[in-house]
């Protein structure tokens, strides 16, 4: 998912993705792996960590779903925060969880354009 959002914050050095899945109900943390966590290593067009306020960036989100999880709907919300801890953006997106043809799974999101 290619996720577009405008700064808030004047020169975040640091920006790291928080995911969170509720689903039946119930909401749980989402582990990122440190290398998709990392939202300044994973800026399109040439952006680059420090951001300033009011900057327009893109964040190439890869969300994988493992093969054990249950085709289900859910929600997924996304933080940004800084190295403060400070949300910068959230979004939030209801998703199925589809089996995967291959050696991974996908999602299909229902609500976003993604």
């Amino acid at each position: 998912m290619k996720l577009h959002f405008v700064n808030t914050k004047d020169n975040v050095d640091k920006l790291t993705a928080k995911a969170y899945a509720t689903a039946l109900g119930i909401t749980v943390p989402y582990e990122l792996p440190e290398d998709v966590a990392d939202v300044c290593e994973n800026l399109l067009h040439e952006a680059i960590c420090p951001l300033y306020a009011t900057e327009d960036v893109v964040y190439d989100f890869r969300f994988y779903v493992d093969n054990h999880y249950p085709e289900i709907p859910a929600t997924i919300e996304l933080n940004l925060v800084d190295e403060d801890n400070e949300v910068i953006v959230c979004f939030s997106a209801s998703i199925r969880v589809h089996k995967g043809t291959g050696s991974g799974s996908g999602l299909k999101s229902k609500d976003s354009p993604f």
